[in-house]
């Protein structure tokens, strides 16, 4: 959403290792330089920091972990702790104007699609699964890293349980990354591309899961790499995380779980340098996440225009959001009444698309033209996309080569397959879809 346009939302996936591990205590920090002539811009309140005593302790295990990912560690990190009770005003504080445009926008999309019911809207979403499943977090944008914990103390390091370490391993390492690659400058690039940030992102916190397991391991406190990810898909079942959505769920926990498998699968193959440049140039979609050979060829994505609907449209509609969808989102979608194995088949074709959600400021629309690899791979996507309306409970209202189905809670979906494209337009109003899906259909 994963998805993100603004940086407190950056924190919501640059966070630490939302699962791997019992829910106990949650991870004590970090180091680097002690605050010394200006403070963070945006430090909570109820946070502290290391003591002078225990500061050294954390520059090496910092620089222990700098020397395992092989980049120099950062000079200037900021170094704090809070309590869980108040992560919640601590992730609120971090919120901007823009992320709470990017909130609005994103509930607009997902509630269109069915992530997310009428009465829910993503910020709430945000708010439930951070206040559960936050372990930490670290924001480039001020060189602070937050440990969560049940109490206000700033720990000994040498008190720290394995679980611990490891999340603060986790997070030395966006530490490390950003003083290299400039998180936040890389973030701003690839924000309005909702598929290419998605990606990104896995690459970032992948590199994090994996390196923050190595580091285990070299402590002496071995969890299988496998057996990790397993904890962190586990916890993703248990749904130990609120009022989120499964959905939201897979998008929240993506980065984690197969963007560490990815991680793992780079470096091993081809190098820690791999995984340097897809840091410092993003992947080009998730399906790169996603299909890891596609690591060692010269695959991207095909370009497709921003489908345009605004001459089915009156003149008081507007652009709200738009971009590339991506295989991860086309795949999720199909995923709300498909099982996982059908719905990433129905998926896997996927080339390229573009997508434009605009509103009147009281009806939504969504339009998308998705493309596939070959003709089958799009008469699968649009057969999926009829069983998703079907088992929905989408009565049909209109056959033949524009197929309209409208939803028991209103929505109206209007599917076309052209040749290797599928055209998709859903509306939360009636007579808008199909018209909407005609203005954008190829002639």
């Amino acid at each position: 959403m994963t998805v993100l346009r603004t940086f407190a939302l950056f924190l919501l996936l640059i966070l630490a290792l939302a699962a791997c591990g019992p829910r106990t205590p949650a991870p004590p920090a970090a180091t680097g330089a002690p605050p010394t002539t200006s403070e963070p811009t945006a430090a909570p309140t109820a946070t502290a920091s290391p003591t002078p005593s225990t500061d050294t302790a954390y520059r090496e295990i910092l620089a222990e972990v700098a020397r395992l990912r092989g980049l120099p560690a950062p000079a200037d990190l900021y170094i704090r702790f809070v309590a869980r009770a108040d992560l919640p005003a601590l992730l609120d504080d971090l919120l901007t104007d823009e992320d709470r445009r990017w909130f609005a926008e994103t509930t607009t999309l997902y509630r269109l699609l069915g992530h997310l019911r009428t009465d829910q809207n993503y910020l709430d979403i945000y708010r439930s699964f951070g206040a559960t499943a936050v372990l930490g977090l670290y924001s480039p944008d001020h060189d602070t890293l937050w440990i969560v914990r049940d109490g206000y103390e700033a720990p000994d390091p040498a008190d720290l349980t394995p679980d611990e370490l490891e999340t603060l391993a986790h997070e030395f390492v966006h530490a490390i990354q950003d003083a290299r690659f400039d998180l936040g400058e890389t973030y701003r690039r690839v924000v309005e591309n909702l598929d290419r940030n998605l990606a990104w992102t896995a690459a970032v916190e992948g590199d994090a899961v994996y390196t923050s397991v190595l580091y285990r391991g070299r402590r002496g406190a071995w969890l299988p790499i496998g057996r990790t990810f397993a904890l962190v898909r586990a916890e993703l079942e248990r749904g130990q995380t609120g009022d989120v959505p499964p959905s939201i769920l897979r998008e929240l926990y993506f980065p984690y779980t197969t963007g560490a498998d990815w991680a793992r699968a780079v470096v091993e193959g081809h190098g820690w340098a791999k995984l340097d440049s897809y840091l410092r140039e993003p992947p080009l979609a998730t399906s790169v996440i996603l299909h890891p050979d596609l690591v060692a060829s010269a695959w991207a994505p095909e370009a497709v225009p921003e489908p345009d609907p605004r001459a089915a449209l009156a003149s008081t509609w507007r652009r709200e959001s738009g971009g590339q969808f991506g295989e991860f989102s086309l795949r999720n979608f199909l995923q709300l009444r498909l099982g996982a194995a059908d719905a990433g088949a129905a998926a896997a074709g996927w080339s390229g698309d573009a997508y434009a959600v605009y509103t009147d400021g009281t009806s939504h629309l969504a339009v998308f033209e998705i493309r596939f690899e070959q003709q089958g791979d799009a008469e699968a996507a649009a057969a999926a996309v009829s069983l998703l309306l079907e088992r929905s409970g989408g009565r049909t209202v209109e056959a033949g080569a524009v197929a309209v189905a409208v939803l028991p809670d209103g929505r109206e979906f209007a599917l076309l397959r052209e040749a290797r494209r599928v055209l998709l337009a859903i509306a939360d109003a009636p007579g808008i879809a199909r018209s909407a899906l005609e203005a954008i259909a190829p002639r």
